[in-house]
């Protein structure tokens, strides 16, 4: 397992247990840091590691840890105290640690009863260590650039960048609860999933330099939606359903096929930005075009 001793002995707990444990001679571990270390198909397992970021010990069984941390409370350590140490256990591994006195004493060994690993660590570090992977991966999860994997914790994602080109957006993606950011480039899919709609708390849409030609009416139904961009896609119309936006601060459309702009873009009572260049616009649009410039310019 690669593992740093801080002490030549090892220690038998098979008869006295905890209880008989020298406190005073656990080495203390200075720089204390818990880290995230890849491992291949089994995602990422977690290690304890001292200031030169030498592995002491670690959880070579937690296979996906972060995902596992992402469901953890934030005051969650691996520990107990001396009278019920947390202790796990598996093929060829074993970790007790245990807090008294204003430390974290930790035991690792090979399931034997016998531990050739033992440090101690202030309990202030080691509670601020597992404080931050533990926000740390709760954090990651919050952002996905790929739908899979934000289906696996749909109500916690806030941001999806897909970074695959998509075919299509299915209908899934409405499970997403608590997205607010949805990004997608360089996709083939041609519409969009009238369930999109249901995204009540998204607040930007970003679809440029896709393939869309055209957009479900319930889009008007994202009442927080305060940016839409579909730059360089192959639109022919803007759909009346934008009109009931409220807070629509940037409306990109250039690069599409637009021929008419309607009126009630010179209402839009929240809009601060407005493009639709590059578009086959009529003459009527093009001037109501320079009319919206005009006014938001002011």
């Amino acid at each position: 397992m690669g593992r740093c001793s801080l002490s030549e002995e090892s220690w038998d707990l098979r008869k006295g247990g905890v209880k008989s444990l020298d406190l005073e001679a656990f080495a203390t571990v200075q720089g204390f840091a818990i880290a995230l270390r890849p491992a291949a198909s089994l995602g990422e397992h977690l290690e304890y590691r001292d200031g030169a970021g030498t592995r002491l010990a670690g959880f070579p069984w937690w296979d996906h840890v972060s995902a596992l941390l992402k469901r953890r409370p934030p005051y969650y350590r691996a520990c107990g105290p001396r009278e019920d140490p947390f202790t796990d256990m598996e093929h060829g591994w074993e970790q007790l640690a245990f807090e008294t006195g204003g430390f974290v004493y930790v035991l690792e060994g090979n399931g034997d009863g016998i531990f050739p690993v033992h440090f101690r660590v202030a309990s202030e570090r080691f509670t601020a260590e597992w404080a931050r992977v533990i926000s740390e991966a709760k954090q990651r999860h919050q952002s996905c650039d790929n739908l899979p994997e934000a289906l696996e914790h749909p109500e916690e994602v806030r941001t999806l960048d897909l970074a695959s080109r998509p075919r299509e957006i299915p209908d899934s993606v409405s499970s997403l609860v608590g997205l607010e950011h949805f990004r997608c480039t360089l996709g083939t899919f041609t519409a969009l999933p009238q369930s999109l709609a249901t995204l009540s708390r998204l607040r930007y849409l970003l679809l440029p330099m896709n393939q869309l030609e055209a957009l479900p009416e319930g889009l008007g139904q994202l009442r927080a939606l305060e940016v839409l961009d579909l730059t360089g896609n192959k639109l022919t119309e803007v759909p009346k359903s934008l009109h009931a936006l409220p807070r629509l601060q940037h409306l990109h459309l250039s690069g599409n096929r637009i021929r008419e702009l309607p009126p009630w873009l010179e209402t839009m009572p929240a809009l601060k930005s407005f493009d639709a260049a590059e578009n086959p616009l009529s003459p009527e649009s093009a001037a109501r075009l320079q009319r919206v410039r005009e006014k938001l310019s002011a």
